[in-house]
């Protein structure tokens, strides 16, 4: 009879289960059938966004949403608590952009974690710098983010004067913090890293509390059916490493600079680059390149000085050898439109030489380290990459390796033996933020056209 009675617990235990598992995939089912998920995000700063660039939010969820067939609707807001009442009314699927935080996990369920962040403390260039908030006696602003808990950074620092930035208000906080609008705020270190780039005044100061983890959001009333199938992508992105594949798109080229540096390249792209910018696009429109990423090599190669030397005998805008510039046909080097079709040929046709298999920005960002330090190198790193497990078609994982051509240990394994890999990886990262500047005038000239005082 005992054995009756727990064979009936049993069937009843897998009932319930079955059951269970069929409503688990209710919500993910419903999803699919309809193709089209919800989603709730805050609407970026225009700093944050980039040419034919989502944000690194916005592509991480389009390529899970691709996974599953899905289109997605997307759902601005401005606020935090916007967002709340969204995911609170099942009006989304899911929010992105939040921190998995205590008081969050109270009414919201969340994926596993793709990226830590931390809150820090900025400041204008020139006003006394913060030691901590426990010596700040200034005004805080709070950058509009779901990051930010005001409440309990009140009951931690009574001292404060917190306060929200107007949503009314068409200039962001940390483009008013640039201005001189006001001295000291609040923001993501993400944020932070992204503004600096267009805002050369904001400074970093303290880190805030202790680092948060990103992830999506998703209502308490769910299933968990679509939170399972967000950690099985997350995981696997993790894994075969698409993830910081990712993440070196976006934040990999960041803070190459300081506030000089930044000043510096403002003044030459009023003072020097329109008396080239013509020839830049000419020789664009020859090799299908971006003229913005040929004005960004120039730059980076000799600050658009048509008369520059090196003192290995490279010379001109575009730095050009003498044998690859009688290899182009390129007949006198410090001549300005030479130099740069010259330098637009050279590289249009390392690229053309890298296996046809690398696509994308791998493909420019492994030709532009070619073009520092020779393709030979390049494919050395390559090699390296193979060896140790990586994939020797992606630019970040490549750029790990590069600086290993320095230490005998690796280089005498290889076929071109010794080089500075160290210098083609910052080369690449400099011309990416230099592109990103030129795109970023190209699209708010005004903010770049004067500094505040």
């Amino acid at each position: 009879m005992h054995r009756i009675h727990l064979h009936r617990r049993l069937y009843i235990l897998l009932l319930v289960w079955l059951t269970l598992g069929c409503e688990q995939t209710d919500q993910l089912y419903r999803i699919q059938q309809n193709k089209l998920l919800h989603v709730a995000l805050l609407s970026p700063p225009a700093y944050q966004q980039r040419q034919h660039q989502p944000g690194f939010e916005q592509e991480l969820l389009q390529t899970f949403a691709d996974t599953l067939g899905l289109s997605i609707q997307w759902h601005p807001v401005t606020t935090a608590d916007q967002i709340n009442t969204l995911l609170r009314d099942a009006r989304v699927h899911l929010a992105i952009g939040l921190a998995d935080t205590p008081d969050h996990q109270r009414y919201l369920r969340f994926s596993d974690s793709y990226r830590t962040v931390q809150i820090r403390l900025v400041y204008r260039y020139g006003t006394p710098e913060p030691q901590s908030l426990t010596k700040l006696t200034d005004t805080l602003y709070i950058a509009a983010s779901p990051l930010i808990l005001p409440a309990s950074l009140s009951q931690q620092y009574p001292q404060l004067h917190i306060q929200a930035w107007p949503l009314t208000n068409k200039v962001t906080v940390l483009q008013a913090l640039n201005q001189g609008q006001i001295r000291y705020a609040l923001t993501s270190s993400d944020d932070f890293d992204l503004a600096r780039q267009v805002y050369p005044y904001l400074t970093p100061g303290p880190i805030v509390g202790k680092p948060l983890a990103l992830a999506w959001a998703f209502p308490a009333q769910d299933d968990g059916s679509l939170r399972q199938a967000a950690n099985h992508f997350l995981h696997q992105w993790q894994t075969n490493g698409s993830l910081a594949h990712l993440t070196e798109r976006y934040y990999g080229h960041l803070d190459r600079f300081g506030f000089v540096d930044k000043q510096r390249f403002r003044r030459h792209l009023h003072e020097r680059l329109p008396q080239y910018r013509a020839w830049f696009q000419q020789a664009a429109q020859q090799t299908g390149l971006d003229w913005r990423i040929l004005a960004a090599m120039g730059y980076q190669e000799s600050h658009w000085r048509a008369d520059a030397v090196s003192p290995t005998g490279v010379r001109g805008l575009m730095m050009l050898t003498h044998p690859t510039a009688r290899q182009l046909g390129i007949q006198d080097r410090t001549d300005p439109q030479q130099s740069i079709l010259g330098g637009a040929r050279y590289l249009q046709s390392l690229m053309r030489r890298l296996p046809e298999r690398i696509s994308g920005e791998d493909r420019l960002w492994l030709a532009l380290a070619s073009y520092n330090v020779g393709l030979g190198h390049v494919e050395d790193a390559r090699v390296l990459t193979e060896r140790q497990g990586g994939n020797p078609d992606l630019w970040h994982q490549v750029k790990q390796r590069l600086p290993l051509l320095r230490q005998k240990h690796y280089y005498h394994t290889l076929k071109y033996g010794y080089a500075r890999g160290n210098e083609p990886v910052t080369y690449v990262d400099n011309i990416r933020y230099y592109y990103d500047m030129l795109t970023w005038h190209e699209q708010h000239p005004d903010t770049l056209a004067k500094t505040p005082e």
